[in-house]
Protein backbone atom coordinates (compact mmCIF):
# COMPACT_ATOMS: atom_id res chain seq x y z
CA UNK A 1 0.00 0.00 0.00
CA UNK A 2 1.46 3.34 -1.13
CA UNK A 3 1.77 6.10 2.05
CA UNK A 4 3.99 8.79 2.79
CA UNK A 5 7.02 8.98 5.19
CA UNK A 6 7.54 12.48 6.64
CA UNK A 7 10.33 14.46 8.74
CA UNK A 8 9.18 17.25 10.78
CA UNK A 9 10.85 19.89 12.64
CA UNK A 10 9.43 21.97 15.58
CA UNK A 11 11.15 25.70 16.20
CA UNK A 12 10.34 24.70 20.26
CA UNK A 13 12.84 21.61 20.43
CA UNK A 14 16.49 21.18 20.67
CA UNK A 15 18.24 21.84 17.42
CA UNK A 16 18.27 18.47 15.58
CA UNK A 17 15.46 16.68 17.24
CA UNK A 18 13.07 15.91 14.39
CA UNK A 19 9.83 13.91 14.12
CA UNK A 20 10.56 10.67 11.37
CA UNK A 21 6.88 9.24 10.87
CA UNK A 22 4.35 7.80 8.43
CA UNK A 23 0.88 8.41 7.23
CA UNK A 24 -1.50 7.10 4.49
CA UNK A 25 -2.47 10.66 3.67
CA UNK A 26 -0.33 13.40 2.64
CA UNK A 27 1.68 15.08 5.59
CA UNK A 28 1.23 18.55 3.73
CA UNK A 29 -2.40 18.35 4.54
CA UNK A 30 -2.72 17.95 7.85
CA UNK A 31 -0.34 15.83 9.73
CA UNK A 32 1.74 18.40 10.94
CA UNK A 33 -1.33 20.25 12.25
CA UNK A 34 -2.65 16.99 14.14
CA UNK A 35 0.50 16.78 15.83
CA UNK A 36 0.00 20.39 17.33
CA UNK A 37 -1.26 19.88 20.80
CA UNK A 38 -1.55 21.77 23.48
CA UNK A 39 1.14 20.40 24.63
CA UNK A 40 3.43 21.44 22.39
CA UNK A 41 5.01 25.10 22.20
CA UNK A 42 5.60 25.48 18.58
CA UNK A 43 4.39 24.03 15.59
CA UNK A 44 5.77 21.38 13.43
CA UNK A 45 7.33 22.37 10.17
CA UNK A 46 6.97 19.39 7.25
CA UNK A 47 10.92 19.26 6.33
CA UNK A 48 10.59 16.21 4.27
CA UNK A 49 7.81 13.91 3.31
CA UNK A 50 8.47 11.11 0.54
CA UNK A 51 5.51 8.83 -1.35
CA UNK A 52 6.15 5.49 -0.99
CA UNK A 53 5.03 2.01 -1.30
CA UNK A 54 4.41 -0.44 1.68
CA UNK A 55 5.13 2.83 3.78
CA UNK A 56 4.76 1.14 6.92
CA UNK A 57 7.41 -1.70 6.37
CA UNK A 58 9.44 1.41 5.50
CA UNK A 59 8.94 2.91 8.48
CA UNK A 60 10.01 0.26 10.42
CA UNK A 61 13.06 0.15 8.39
CA UNK A 62 14.29 3.61 8.78
CA UNK A 63 13.23 3.86 12.81
CA UNK A 64 15.76 0.59 12.64
CA UNK A 65 18.55 1.94 10.48
CA UNK A 66 18.94 4.87 13.25
CA UNK A 67 17.80 3.35 16.59
CA UNK A 68 20.95 4.96 17.59
CA UNK A 69 19.91 8.24 17.62
CA UNK A 70 16.15 7.75 18.45
CA UNK A 71 15.69 10.53 21.53
CA UNK A 72 13.44 7.55 23.51
CA UNK A 73 12.55 3.82 22.78
CA UNK A 74 9.09 4.87 22.48
CA UNK A 75 8.87 8.06 20.49
CA UNK A 76 9.26 8.40 16.92
CA UNK A 77 12.19 11.57 17.99
CA UNK A 78 14.97 11.37 16.47
CA UNK A 79 18.69 13.80 17.09
CA UNK A 80 20.12 14.26 13.99
CA UNK A 81 20.85 16.38 11.23
CA UNK A 82 18.71 17.12 8.85
CA UNK A 83 20.75 16.81 5.97
CA UNK A 84 21.98 13.63 7.04
CA UNK A 85 18.58 11.98 8.14
CA UNK A 86 17.31 13.08 4.38
CA UNK A 87 20.38 11.26 3.09
CA UNK A 88 19.67 7.81 4.99
CA UNK A 89 16.39 7.63 4.47
CA UNK A 90 16.93 8.12 0.96
CA UNK A 91 18.74 4.92 0.71
CA UNK A 92 16.31 2.96 2.98
CA UNK A 93 13.65 3.65 0.84
CA UNK A 94 15.53 3.13 -2.39
CA UNK A 95 13.07 1.64 -5.43
CA UNK A 96 9.82 2.47 -3.17
CA UNK A 97 10.45 5.86 -3.59
CA UNK A 98 7.48 7.14 -5.81
CA UNK A 99 8.35 11.33 -5.17
CA UNK A 100 9.33 13.60 -3.08
CA UNK A 101 9.07 17.06 -1.18
CA UNK A 102 11.42 18.98 0.53
CA UNK A 103 10.55 22.44 2.43
CA UNK A 104 13.01 25.09 1.17
CA UNK A 105 15.10 24.74 4.18
CA UNK A 106 15.55 21.06 3.43
CA UNK A 107 15.95 21.75 -0.20
CA UNK A 108 19.12 24.04 0.43
CA UNK A 109 20.57 21.73 2.46
CA UNK A 110 20.33 18.66 0.03
CA UNK A 111 21.90 20.64 -2.63
CA UNK A 112 25.25 20.23 -1.07
CA UNK A 113 24.28 16.03 -1.75
CA UNK A 114 24.43 17.04 -5.33
CA UNK A 115 21.31 15.23 -6.48
CA UNK A 116 17.30 15.74 -5.63
CA UNK A 117 15.60 12.48 -7.33
CA UNK A 118 11.70 14.70 -7.61
CA UNK A 119 9.76 12.08 -8.93
CA UNK A 120 10.13 7.90 -10.06
CA UNK A 121 8.07 6.12 -12.18
CA UNK A 122 6.06 3.00 -10.63
CA UNK A 123 8.84 0.77 -11.83
CA UNK A 124 11.41 2.36 -9.48
CA UNK A 125 13.24 3.59 -12.48
CA UNK A 126 13.80 8.34 -11.94
CA UNK A 127 11.29 10.36 -13.40
CA UNK A 128 12.79 13.74 -12.82
CA UNK A 129 15.87 14.16 -10.88
CA UNK A 130 18.23 17.24 -10.81
CA UNK A 131 21.81 17.63 -10.22
CA UNK A 132 23.32 20.77 -8.40
CA UNK A 133 27.01 22.03 -8.26
CA UNK A 134 28.51 25.12 -6.95
CA UNK A 135 26.24 24.87 -3.94
CA UNK A 136 23.11 25.07 -6.41
CA UNK A 137 24.05 27.94 -8.47
CA UNK A 138 24.40 25.65 -11.58
CA UNK A 139 21.76 22.62 -12.00
CA UNK A 140 21.31 19.94 -15.06
CA UNK A 141 17.57 18.48 -14.94
CA UNK A 142 16.87 16.05 -16.52
CA UNK A 143 13.65 13.61 -17.10
CA UNK A 144 13.82 10.17 -17.61
CA UNK A 145 10.93 7.68 -19.58
CA UNK A 146 10.13 4.59 -17.61
CA UNK A 147 12.77 2.11 -19.67
CA UNK A 148 15.23 3.99 -18.34
CA UNK A 149 16.33 6.09 -20.95
CA UNK A 150 17.05 9.97 -21.17
CA UNK A 151 14.16 12.06 -22.29
CA UNK A 152 14.83 15.87 -21.55
CA UNK A 153 18.41 17.19 -20.17
CA UNK A 154 17.90 21.46 -19.07
CA UNK A 155 20.60 23.25 -17.79
CA UNK A 156 20.33 26.13 -15.49
CA UNK A 157 22.19 29.33 -13.59
CA UNK A 158 20.79 30.82 -11.28
CA UNK A 159 17.41 29.33 -11.69
CA UNK A 160 17.39 30.30 -15.76
CA UNK A 161 17.90 28.18 -18.92
CA UNK A 162 21.88 28.53 -20.20
CA UNK A 163 23.90 26.33 -22.14
CA UNK A 164 22.46 22.93 -23.67
CA UNK A 165 19.04 22.09 -24.05
CA UNK A 166 18.46 17.90 -25.48
CA UNK A 167 15.25 16.15 -25.71
CA UNK A 168 15.12 12.86 -27.15
CA UNK A 169 12.19 10.29 -28.27
CA UNK A 170 11.48 6.93 -26.10
CA UNK A 171 13.94 4.97 -28.67
CA UNK A 172 16.80 7.27 -27.98
CA UNK A 173 17.03 9.53 -30.79
CA UNK A 174 17.20 13.12 -30.52
CA UNK A 175 14.02 15.28 -31.34
CA UNK A 176 16.02 18.76 -30.33
CA UNK A 177 19.07 19.70 -29.45
CA UNK A 178 20.86 23.53 -29.18
CA UNK A 179 22.30 26.13 -26.79
CA UNK A 180 19.97 28.21 -24.46
CA UNK A 181 20.90 31.65 -23.18
CA UNK A 182 19.18 33.60 -20.61
CA UNK A 183 15.73 31.93 -21.45
CA UNK A 184 16.08 31.50 -25.39
CA UNK A 185 17.35 29.66 -28.02
CA UNK A 186 20.64 30.56 -29.19
CA UNK A 187 22.42 29.79 -32.30
CA UNK A 188 21.91 26.73 -34.21
CA UNK A 189 19.36 24.14 -33.43
CA UNK A 190 18.99 20.50 -34.73
CA UNK A 191 15.09 19.31 -35.18
CA UNK A 192 14.07 15.26 -36.00
CA UNK A 193 10.51 13.95 -36.31
CA UNK A 194 9.89 10.33 -37.08
CA UNK A 195 6.34 9.83 -38.63
CA UNK A 196 4.70 6.70 -40.15
CA UNK A 197 2.75 6.96 -43.48
CA UNK A 198 -0.81 5.19 -44.20
CA UNK A 199 1.36 2.23 -45.03
CA UNK A 200 4.63 1.04 -42.68
CA UNK A 201 6.80 3.22 -44.36
CA UNK A 202 8.54 5.87 -42.00
CA UNK A 203 9.34 9.30 -42.70
CA UNK A 204 11.90 10.89 -41.18
CA UNK A 205 12.02 15.12 -41.44
CA UNK A 206 15.11 17.25 -39.99
CA UNK A 207 15.79 20.82 -39.23
CA UNK A 208 18.65 23.33 -38.76
CA UNK A 209 17.23 26.23 -37.48
CA UNK A 210 18.88 29.35 -36.73
CA UNK A 211 17.63 31.48 -33.23
CA UNK A 212 19.06 34.82 -32.08
CA UNK A 213 17.07 35.43 -28.81
CA UNK A 214 14.57 33.06 -29.43
CA UNK A 215 13.75 34.73 -32.90
CA UNK A 216 14.69 33.45 -36.26
CA UNK A 217 17.38 34.20 -38.08
CA UNK A 218 19.26 33.19 -41.63
CA UNK A 219 18.82 30.22 -43.29
CA UNK A 220 16.45 27.29 -42.34
CA UNK A 221 16.79 24.28 -44.17
CA UNK A 222 14.57 21.11 -43.62
CA UNK A 223 15.30 17.88 -44.92
CA UNK A 224 12.93 14.99 -46.14
CA UNK A 225 14.19 11.87 -47.46
CA UNK A 226 15.64 13.12 -50.15
CA UNK A 227 14.23 16.67 -50.38
CA UNK A 228 15.23 19.83 -49.25
CA UNK A 229 13.41 22.76 -48.81
CA UNK A 230 14.90 26.19 -47.13
CA UNK A 231 13.66 28.76 -45.82
CA UNK A 232 15.13 32.39 -45.02
CA UNK A 233 14.67 34.81 -42.15
CA UNK A 234 16.34 37.89 -41.68
CA UNK A 235 20.21 38.54 -40.86
CA UNK A 236 20.62 38.54 -36.69
CA UNK A 237 21.43 41.34 -34.85
CA UNK A 238 25.13 42.90 -33.82
CA UNK A 239 26.80 40.39 -31.76
CA UNK A 240 25.10 37.28 -32.89
CA UNK A 241 28.50 35.46 -32.93
CA UNK A 242 29.41 36.50 -29.58
CA UNK A 243 25.90 35.93 -28.18
CA UNK A 244 26.51 32.17 -29.55
CA UNK A 245 29.95 32.07 -27.77
CA UNK A 246 28.44 32.79 -24.67
CA UNK A 247 26.32 30.07 -24.39
CA UNK A 248 28.83 27.69 -25.53
CA UNK A 249 30.66 28.86 -22.74
CA UNK A 250 28.07 28.57 -19.99
CA UNK A 251 27.98 24.62 -21.19
CA UNK A 252 31.67 24.19 -20.01
CA UNK A 253 30.74 25.83 -16.85
CA UNK A 254 28.78 22.42 -16.06
CA UNK A 255 31.62 20.23 -17.97
CA UNK A 256 34.60 21.36 -15.80
CA UNK A 257 31.78 20.65 -12.37
CA UNK A 258 32.34 16.75 -12.01
CA UNK A 259 29.64 14.76 -12.64
CA UNK A 260 26.85 13.91 -9.73
CA UNK A 261 26.01 10.15 -9.61
CA UNK A 262 22.26 9.24 -9.19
Amino acid sequence: MDGYIYILSNPSFTEGLLKIGKSSRDPATGRKRELYTTGVPGEFVLEYSARVQCHSVMETQIHNTLADFRYSKNREFFTYKLDSVIHIVRQVLGSRLISEYLSPNAFMLAMNQGVIIESKHSNGKNKIVRSFKRGGKLYIEEHYFSNGRLKLQKHFINDILNGLYKEKDESGYVKSRGMMLAGKRQGEWYFRKMSKTGGSKVIITEWTKYFDKDQPVLCWIKREGNDEDKRGYPNPKIGYEQRNEEATFKQKAFERQPKANH
